[in-house]
């Protein structure tokens, strides 16, 4: 059985509990009880406390059915209403908590990515930065120069990915079978989609020129 189908179960369960439980509260309570009070208010004068509970017992004799039946249902309609409630409250608390998990999972995500980030871009700028000083060296073989150049296009590269982890700052609420999870974006998606982006605007800037 899904998630899903576990939930909705469980939700009629306490439907069922609350409407059951409010058809109790309106045939043994409310029923006596305005029994009892129309006695009292209504019935001969000189009617006692004792007088008025005895009469509320009638409450539950044969005779009084459809008066029970009555309550009874009322006092459903009114569990069924206070369950909705309840189902509701529940609902607005679970996003309430998903909206607080989301938040803390973004600022930690955050400061992985910035971490990461600031770690690699300095070591990536000393391995450019080298391998552009040496590039200078013209006494260098034409296979040396080639693999300085390779070096600088793929230090290039990383500084691309090291942008493209900086743009990842969130992360997805994904809901499936009608249950939401947190779920950490593609970063590897996200990485190629936005290194793809950049390499293609610096390309066209390039023909431009």
């Amino acid at each position: 059985m899904s998630e899903n189908a576990r939930e909705n179960n469980a939700k009629a369960r306490r439907q069922v509990l609350a409407c059951c439980a409010g058809m109790v509260l309106g045939l043994g309570v409310v029923h006596p009880y305005s029994m009892a009070v129309n006695r009292l208010l209504l019935g001969p004068e000189g009617q006692s406390i004792a007088d008025a509970l005895w009469w509320s017992g009638m409450a539950f004799s044969l005779h009084m059915w459809p008066m029970s039946a009555f309550y009874a249902v009322l006092g459903g309609a009114f569990g069924f209403g206070v369950g909705l409630l309840l189902e509701r409250k529940r609902e607005i608390e679970r996003a309430r908590r998903l909206a607080e998990s989301t938040k803390v999972a973004n600022e930690t995500l955050r400061e992985i990515v910035q971490t990461v980030a600031h770690f690699v871009r300095n070591a990536n700028a000393a391995i450019g930065g080298y391998a552009r000083w040496l590039s200078k060296d013209s006494s260098l073989s034409h296979t040396a120069q080639e693999a300085l150049c390779t070096i600088q296009e793929e230090s290039q590269r990383i500084e691309r990915v090291v942008d493209a982890l900086h743009a990842i700052k969130d992360v997805t609420v994904q809901k499936e079978n009608g249950t939401a999870d947190l779920e950490l974006m593609d970063i590897r998606r996200n990485i190629q989609q936005h290194v793809v982006m950049t390499e293609i605007a610096r390309s066209g800037d390039d023909s431009n020129e």
